[in-house]
């Protein structure tokens, strides 16, 4: 029986740049915002907490964010994939501690095939608290869901605060959560949206005949 291991690390550019910063004595108050530029726009692509807490959205303008805070309280900075798919490949390689079997799950998420090492690990509880635990020294946040499935593991990681889920947990876990949560293909989920379907469970009790149409 498969079982599968999903980590969803939410402010990892956040916490990537982070790392990569001297310390200093005391905290840095201002609220910390990735951008990128489209176009004329400069656009947030991740927030830490107090930002995220104070309603500023990935996708907000860097204008709109700014005023959600007194002047000089907000640090922004630019965006870096390349530095971001780096942190995600360490992070990769720490698990395997886990498991022989590590995947990225891009941009921000790792799938670890824990189908046998359960029992030399100390059992799935220990296993997710040891992440949990490992990743919080590390100042890197994260949600731990193992399931049966890696697409179930993957979205409640990212949708929910599940933690464990067993397999004849998992379709009553998954049924409410968005269809996007299954990553689909751009088309597929805009076609499926098209004729009202917007919950994974009604995805599941689609007649099987009728999704291609």
């Amino acid at each position: 029986m498969t079982r599968a291991m999903s980590l969803w690390f939410p402010t990892l550019p956040i916490d990537a740049w982070r790392r990569r910063r001297p310390r200093s004595g005391s905290p840095d108050p201002r609220a910390l915002l990735m951008v990128r530029t489209i176009g004329q726009r400069r656009i947030v692509s991740a927030r830490c907490e107090r930002a995220a807490a104070s309603g500023v959205r990935v996708g907000m303008t860097l204008a709109d964010a700014r005023s959600a805070f007194p002047p000089d309280r907000v640090h922004a900075v630019p965006c870096d994939t390349v530095r971001d798919a780096a942190a995600l490949s360490g992070l990769a390689r720490w698990a395997h501690r886990f498991s022989p079997r590590v995947a990225i799950d891009p941009p921000d998420a790792l799938l670890i095939d824990l189908t046998g090492c359960a029992r030399s690990l100390g059992g799935e509880a220990a296993i997710r608290e040891n992440a949990l635990a490992s990743l919080g020294r590390l100042n890197i946040g994260v949600r731990c869901v193992i399931a049966p499935t890696y697409a179930g593991a993957g979205a409640l990681a990212r949708h929910t605060e599940a933690s464990i889920i067993e397999p004849s947990a998992l379709r009553p876990a998954i049924e409410a959560l968005p269809v996007r949560a299954l990553g689909l293909d751009p088309k597929a989920e805009a076609g499926l949206d098209e004729v009202g379907i917007d919950r994974i469970g009604q995805l599941i009790d689609m007649p099987r005949s009728v999704l291609p149409a």
